[in-house]
Parts: structure tokens; sequence; C-alpha cells
């Protein structure tokens, strides 16, 4: 392993970390955090750890709700991820992520340390910086949010997605309800199912 690791360092610069978001092959399994919950569909399997925000800004959970997710893609459809597509809800109330961009965007305009939280919820973007794409927006020193936020993109056969979203704050509490992902094709754009994992651990 150790090997391996000195491999795709030399070879790519990068270091395949849960500290990073990122695509990377799904060979090797990331450990989850004891409270993290579990799906699958379709050949989709998504591990959800709702308390993992350990970076700056410590108190983001006063604007968003942080979630991290793993996807591993054993099926044999090219995944798409958008942002509309993956949402919290309890079956009238839905949630949708906030682009890292645009909550990064917001975080150095306030300073969450000191401003108190916005009185509406911070909007959903309609789409991202592409996944190739290096972070570019005006973010604060103490903010990780585009460091560690999910990106939108395709996960190939055999790949895994992983990185926070950042979800609306609503007034349901989060174990009251269920992620949804809707499974689509990339190449097609047709949908092969839909993946739903309670939040609720009991």
């Amino acid at each position: 392993m150790l090997a391996r690791l000195a491999l795709l360092i030399a070879a790519f610069g990068v270091v395949p970390a849960l500290c990073a978001p990122g695509y990377a092959a799904a060979a090797d399994r990331l450990p989850a955090l004891p409270n993290a919950v579990v799906g699958q569909a379709a050949g989709i399997r998504v591990i959800i750890e709702p308390d993992a925000w350990t970076r700056n800004p410590p108190d983001l959970e006063r604007w968003v709700t942080p979630l991290r997710l793993t996807i591993d893609n054993e099926s044999s459809h090219p995944l798409r991820l958008r942002f509309e597509e993956l949402v919290l809800t309890d079956g009238s109330l839905v949630l949708r992520p906030v682009a890292p961009h645009v909550l990064a965007r917001r975080l150095a305009e306030n300073d969450s340390s000191t401003a108190p939280p916005p009185a509406q919820p911070v909007p959903a973007a309609p789409s991202s910086p592409p996944a190739s794409s290096p972070a570019t927006s005006p973010a604060s020193p103490r903010s990780d949010v585009m460091t560690v936020g999910l990106r939108e993109g395709v996960v190939a056969p055999g790949d895994r997605a992983w990185g926070f979203l950042y979800y609306e704050r609503g007034d349901a509490p989060l174990e009251s309800l269920r992620f949804e992902l809707r499974l689509v094709d990339s190449r097609t754009g047709e949908q092969f199912g839909t993946l739903r994992v309670p939040l609720g651990r009991g």
C-alpha cells in the first residue's frame, strides 16, 4: 500500500486522502465514522457521515448542514453527480446543497465567528465549477469549504467520489430526513434508479 501511495504521489503529485475531495478508483474501502449511515441501490453505494466536519470554520453548522459523502460506483453506468439530484427530504420538505464556491463567497463576505447566520437559507447554485478546475473563488483563509467540498462531475464505473455537501438549513431535525440521489447515466441522461438513505439511526 505504501509503495502504491508513493507511486501515486510521484506520478500525479496528489495524495488520495479523506481530507481532499475528488474521484478515484474504489478498490480500497475508506474507513467510516461510527455514526455513518450506508445505503446502496442499482450498484451505487453511499456512505454518509453527518458529524464529520472538523475543518474551518469550526462553526459552519450555524450556516449550513455539512455531510461527508463517499460514493462508490459498482454499476455499469457512469453516474452523473449534480447538486440538484442530491437532496435531503422528509417527503414534503426538500433541502438542496449549496455549491462550495457560493458558500465560500458568503463566508468570505461574512465573518462566521462574529456575524449572525443569515435569516434565510443560503440559496443553492445552479452549477459549480467543473470537477477538473482548481478552486478560484475568493474564499476566506479561515474557510475550507472549497478544499473539501464535493464537486459535480461523473463517477465512472469502478470509481469513487468523496467530499462534503453543504445543505440548506431547515426546521426539521436531520434524523427525520432521508438522503435521496437520482441515479442518472451521464451518457444517455436516463435514470436507472433512486438511492434513498434514512438519516435516522434508530
